[in-house]
């Protein structure tokens, strides 16, 4: 007499997530004016376009704002530990660029 001994997981379709905590990764400015924000692409595929873009639009919007454009160096999974020193010795906030 042969015997079934394979096992069966069984997964709950309804699918809870996680509890998540919001949190901000820094303080909000009070204002731009007189600051200096990189936008920074990370050399995802076609959004070096996207990027120069925003630059050019933030600066005409925020004329008493300093916006820098700077290319993440290596591949967009790639550290850049020389950018990330750069930013913040200079820079008062980023928008970092990803892609998709």
């Amino acid at each position: 007499m042969a015997r079934n001994s394979e096992l069966f997981r069984v997964v709950d379709p309804r699918s809870r997530p996680p509890a998540t905590i919001q949190r901000s990764m820094a303080p909000r400015l009070d204002s731009l004016k007189g600051k200096t924000v990189y936008v920074v692409d990370i050399n995802w595929p076609y959004t070096h376009q996207f990027t120069e873009e925003l630059h050019g639009i933030f600066s005409e919007k925020f004329p008493d704002t300093r916006f820098v454009l700077s290319d993440k160096s290596g591949s967009y999974f790639a550290d850049d530990p020389k950018l990330w020193a750069e930013i913040k010795e200079n820079a008062d906030a980023m928008i970092l660029g990803v892609g998709q």
